[in-house]
């Protein structure tokens, strides 16, 4: 039977590769001791701690298929550096059906018992060397962030490190196009179109929208210094280790200025810039806050959950040419993926419903008007009497309720006066739409739409139909129905010669 030779060095460095000439030289001595002029080679270069390394995973995989007798390695942590992994592959190449192990500095042969005792010993040394090397570089970077010098091997794009690397200083090439970048998104904030920028004028192009906007939130464009970007994680079970990215914009050491209150290098964003970015990214990281654009942001976007995964529904051309918009759930495995929906019939339903209810939202915003007059509603002034009176018992044992009331007369004052002006202006909108024209409306102005749908109403799909619309709560008054259940009229379903749904209104059908 064949041999194998696994070698691995953990980098690419001129030193790390005269290595690796090393350990493969000796492995073809040894596999020609082994009567094997033309063993089949592994080789890594990654770490030894982890445990997915391609080449490693490709022999394992040979040594299933029967064909290789023996694996000759110069050391153990050749193979891995943890000691859980590594019990993982002893146990392996322990077994009777599997290829035989050797380590030659090691002088261990996994075929005797010594040798896999010896073997278990070894590897767990080389895992504390593992560790004690993880801590020398931890003290290394503390002492580091004491001095507030930067990390990294490459500077945030746009800088470039000081002779000594113990500053950043702007990059005299890249320099005045991050500045002309910065001053574009704060104008126009799209990523999409500061990486076309990005390309048609300077040739310059981004991995991804993402790292365009990791570079933009990142606080040391304002002069500061940041640390902690990513967060390590150990697998209890594995000892598998990895780092895990933290969001745009969050660390976990941000130093804003030096000791003197001067920033640490010249600064291509105020803080107030930043921050206002910072809100951009978020307010975009949810779909009912994005604003209108089209092919991006349609009237419904992030209103539509799929009633079987709690997923937003999303909106797609049904084909090419199509003059209208569907929306489907997508999610992997959800009983109503890729069941589709009309987007014209949907936003037809909620305006409908909406326009049904004009008459509690009248009440709703005459209670505003009346607040503003120092009034409150009758359902708060009988909850205020109810306080004065609980008040006047001067009950200690009556506390726990009167604070509850309390805390109740509190949130129905702070939900009215929120929201009083907006609701009043967009229900003047609302009832401006006359039922037969709600769609004609709806088209001319989808803006106006979005903004009303997404103040007063959200509604749930199921299997490419509309199932549910539901009233926002801040508007929701005593004996309105907050939910209305309309599964089975066929809202949102394409009409076929089987099933004919009546038109909605405003539709010029």
């Amino acid at each position: 039977m064949r041999v194998a030779l696994y070698a691995r060095v953990s980098t690419g460095s001129e030193e790390q590769s005269q290595a690796l000439e090393q350990q493969l030289a000796r492995l073809e001595a040894s596999a020609a001791s082994h009567n094997d002029p033309d063993p089949e080679r592994f080789i890594d270069i990654a770490s030894g701690s982890r445990d997915d390394r391609p080449e490693l995973a490709r022999l394992l995989a040979t040594c299933s298929q029967g064909t290789i007798g023996t694996v000759i390695v110069t050391r153990l942590d050749r193979l891995s550096r943890s000691s859980a992994h590594g019990a993982q592959l002893l146990r392996y190449f322990s077994e009777a059906r599997t290829p035989n192990l050797i380590a030659l500095d090691d002088s261990i042969d996994l075929s005797t018992s010594s040798g896999r005792f010896m073997a278990r010993n070894l590897i767990s040394w080389a895992e504390a060397e593992s560790d004690r090397l993880g801590e020398r570089t931890r003290h290394g970077q503390a002492f580091r962030r004491t001095q507030r010098k930067p990390f990294g091997s490459v500077p945030l794009w746009g800088y470039r490190f000081t002779e000594n690397r113990d500053r950043l200083e702007p990059d005299p090439d890249l320099f005045p196009i991050a500045q002309q970048a910065v001053a574009k998104f704060l104008e126009d904030p799209r990523t999409n179109t500061l990486m076309t920028w990005f390309h048609k004028e300077h040739g310059i192009r981004w991995g991804s929208n993402y790292s365009l906007r990791r570079w933009l939130c990142n606080p040391t464009l304002t002069g500061a210094r940041a640390y902690g970007q990513q967060i390590r994680e150990v697998d209890p079970l594995t000892g598998r280790k990895r780092n895990i990215s933290r969001p745009p914009g969050d660390y976990a050491e941000i130093h804003w200025a030096d000791e003197e209150g001067q920033p640490f290098q010249t600064s291509l964003l105020t803080r107030v810039q930043h921050a206002r970015i910072l809100a951009v990214f978020h307010a975009r990281s949810r779909p009912s806050t994005r604003p209108l654009a089209e092919g991006n942001t349609r009237p419904l976007t992030g209103l539509i959950t799929c009633a079987d995964c709690g997923r937003n529904i999303h909106h797609h051309r049904p084909g090419k040419g199509a003059s209208y918009w569907c929306m489907r759930c997508v999610t992997t495995g959800c009983p109503s993926q890729y069941k589709t929906l009309r987007e014209q019939e949907i936003r037809f339903a909620l305006l409908a419903f909406l326009q049904q209810h004009a008459e509690q939202l009248v009440r709703h915003v005459d209670e505003m008007k009346a607040l503003q007059d120092g009034k409150l509603s009758p359902e708060a002034e009988a909850l205020r009497e109810t306080i004065m009176k609980l008040e006047a018992m001067d009950d200690p044992d009556l506390q726990p309720v009167l604070d509850k009331k309390k805390a109740a007369l509190a949130v129905m004052i702070e939900s009215a006066a929120a929201g009083g002006a907006e609701a009043a202006a967009f229900l003047e909108q609302v009832k401006t739409f006359q039922l037969p024209e709600i769609g004609l409306a709806s088209e001319q102005d989808p803006e106006n739409t979005r903004r009303i749908l997404k103040r007063f109403i959200t509604a749930e799909a199921r299997a490419g139909e509309l199932v549910t619309m539901t009233v926002a709560e801040s508007i929701r008054r005593p004996g309105m129905s907050a939910t209305f259940n309309c599964e089975g009229m066929g809202l949102g379903r394409k009409p076929s010669n089987k099933t004919q749904t009546a038109p909605m209104p405003g539709s010029r059908s």
